[in-house]
């Protein structure tokens, strides 16, 4: 009896390792990682970026003999408005100014001033299109509507005489480039390699001086050029100008 019992537990037991051996399967699983640097919709970036520029100025019909190292715009702000689509905005302003005080003789208490300032402000709105979606190397090409203005001032002489001098030079262009950038880390930083062509319109208008003489005060327009006085005078000139520009980009999100 006890023999019958045992065998019937055993076939029992054989057939639930059977059924469960047909119910149960096992299939290999995997892990995907990303190793992407690259940026992606959403993220936003901090760059500057240090060029060389050579402008046709053709105003004075020459070309610039010498490359200026320029380092513009000072604040950059990207915005990855899709994996491919980027929108950036770029901020130049720049000042500079000299001041000088002397007197005229020993025995004249007045003293002349002579100073002399120079600013600019300037935006850079642009787009970028990128073409690679490697995660290490990134190509891309953008266009640019930059504006802005350049200003000087200028004072000489004291209260019995002196020369005043502005000016006030807006302009406005166009500009497309192609970039080469490589991430580095896991994306705080990319570095790239920009080169870029652009057109400007500047307003050519002359500076205003006011000069006091003691008795009458005088307003016109000097050409220090051709040293001539104008009542009036405005223009405008073309300049076209090619960059090669470094940039260092910090991304966050």
């Amino acid at each position: 009896m006890k023999k019958k019992i045992f065998l019937v537990l055993i076939t029992l037991l054989s057939g639930a390792a059977i059924a469960s051996a047909q119910i149960s399967t096992g299939e290999p699983s995997s892990s995907v990682y990303k190793s992407g640097n690259r940026p992606e919709a959403g993220d936003f970036g901090l760059f500057v970026g240090a060029g060389v520029i050579f402008d046709f100025d053709f105003a004075n019909a020459r070309m610039n003999g010498t490359p200026v190292p320029d380092i513009r715009p000072l604040i950059n702000l990207k915005y990855f408005a899709t994996d491919e689509i980027e929108a950036r905005l770029g901020i130049h302003v720049g000042r500079t100014h000299d001041n000088t005080k002397s007197t005229l003789n020993a025995d004249d208490a007045k003293s002349t001033k002579d100073n002399a300032s120079r600013g600019s402000f300037n935006l850079y709105p642009g787009v970028a299109y990128h073409f690679n979606k490697l995660n290490l190397l990134d190509v891309y090409v953008g266009a640019e509507l930059p504006f802005g203005f350049v200003g000087t001032a200028s004072y000489q002489g004291n209260s019995d005489a002196y020369n005043k001098l502005s000016s006030w030079n807006p302009y406005i262009g166009l500009g497309a480039f192609v970039g080469l950038q490589a991430f580095i880390g896991n994306l705080p930083l990319g570095i790239a390699l920009e080169y870029g062509i652009s057109g400007k319109l500047v307003s050519t208008k002359l500076p205003k001086v006011v000069a006091y003489d003691g008795t009458d005060t005088q307003s016109y327009y000097y050409d220090k050029a051709a040293d001539k006085q104008y009542k009036a005078y405005s223009g405008s000139a073309g300049v076209l100008g090619s960059e090669i520009r470094l940039t260092l980009s910090y991304y966050f999100k």
